[in-house]
């Protein structure tokens, strides 16, 4: 059904240049393409700007902590496992703190809390489940991290350089379009638990480059993938089709 309704459309969005990449390979001509990133309404998270102290003393993260916030559902893909591992190998004398936000299976879940604890870091990882005030969280952390093995186009690092923090990510599918390489972030092979550990030392040791990063990343989300910047993308596509005559499709 897919493979049908690609071929008989007049235009066909891709929200990453990998999975442009796939549509092409499936035999979708190269005029018919278009390439349209998710965008994601600002507004959210600059509400929640002056409330960074408040959230940091509710959620009893200590004012030294350099936090870092991943929001991913508890899926063997998006990475856990690598996350916990990585931060394992941190000199216990850096305050860190990691902040899992999102929801998973019990027993997965329970597998990654039995993880922490055999490794020794169980009071500084936060499991916070589901939340419905992730940008608030977001402002109050410090660097916004996403392990996954596989991407489409996540939205979570569009969320992380919304609240202008820096960006530690894996180099595959459309991470490689949200993060411009030592811009707004670092990216990072899948599975490489020990790289993942090298980049937060970076972070977690300059604050510079911290501000520098999420500042970076804020401007770019700001042109290139804001809510109204996707839908101005979506309409210029949809009059281009009906100027070239196409009203039926």
């Amino acid at each position: 059904m897919e493979r049908w309704a690609l071929r008989h459309a007049n235009l066909v969005f891709g929200h990453s240049s990998r999975v442009i990449d796939e549509l092409k390979a499936e035999g979708i001509a190269n005029t018919k393409l278009r390439l349209n990133h998710n965008g994601i309404d600002l507004e959210a998270f600059d509400d929640a700007a002056g409330e960074r102290e408040g959230t940091r003393r509710a959620e009893q993260w200590r004012p030294d902590e350099i936090v870092f916030a991943t929001v991913a559902n508890l899926i063997p893909y998006k990475g856990h496992v690598d996350l916990i591992q990585a931060f394992a190998r941190l000199a216990g004398n850096l305050p860190w703190r990691l902040v899992l936000v999102g929801q998973g299976g019990p027993a997965f879940t329970q597998q990654l809390r039995e993880l922490t604890q055999r490794l020794g870091i169980a009071e500084r990882v936060d499991f916070l489940g589901g939340r419905a005030d992730v940008p608030r969280l977001l402002k109050a952390a410090d660097a916004g991290i996403l392990a996954s093995h596989q991407e489409g186009f996540p939205n979570a690092i569009l969320e992380y350089m919304a609240a202008s923090l820096p960006v530690i990510a894996t180099a595959t599918g459309g991470n490689f379009d949200a993060v411009c390489e030592n811009q707004t972030g670092l990216l990072i092979p899948p599975a490489a638990p020990e790289l993942l550990s090298q980049a937060a030392v970076l972070l977690l040791s300059d604050p510079l480059l911290r501000k520098r990063l999420g500042q970076a990343g804020r401007r770019r989300v700001e042109s290139t993938f804001s809510l109204d910047a996707c839908v101005d993308r979506y309409e210029d596509a949809y009059r281009g089709l009906l100027g070239n005559g196409h009203h039926h499709g």
